[in-house]
């Protein structure tokens, strides 16, 4: 019978598999409040598992390599999209991203959420979208 995941885990582990995410990334997929969710950031932070730094906007997190974090998938991290069509889509938006098409590459982002089977994909879809759209305002 294996033991259950204390909530310091569970972040721990999804700061490992979603690097850069910030508080509120966590307690959604986590299904906890925001401040539960800091402070459990905060404490993995400061016994060295996870690394905090600061980007313009917010704090967002990364593990830290080697660092002791059980190696499981959360329900949340369970896949349930179409892998394939993901990854095509994905490296489609990708190869946009590189030759500068910052418009069609959010357009193929847009196309992705309905491919998408988790929270946590939704948001790094979002991200990217975002980002695309960031680089087509500079352009």
């Amino acid at each position: 019978m294996t033991k259950a995941l204390t909530q310091k885990q569970q972040v721990a582990v999804f700061v490992r598999y979603q690097p850069n995410c910030a508080v509120g990334d966590v307690a959604e997929a986590l299904d906890m409040s925001g401040a539960t969710a800091g402070k459990l950031l905060r404490d993995l932070s400061d016994q060295g598992v996870i690394v905090r730094s600061r980007n313009s906007v917010q704090y967002t997190y990364e593990a830290v390599p080697h660092a002791d974090i059980p190696d499981v998938i959360l329900p949340c991290m369970a896949e349930k999209s179409d892998p394939v069509r993901m990854q095509a889509a994905e490296e489609k938006a990708k190869a946009l991203e590189a030759k500068g098409l910052w418009r069609r590459a959010a357009a193929v982002y847009s196309e992705m959420f309905g491919i998408a089977g988790s929270a946590v994909e939704v948001a790094r879809i979002a991200k990217r979208r975002k980002d695309c759209l960031h680089m087509a305002g500079r352009a």
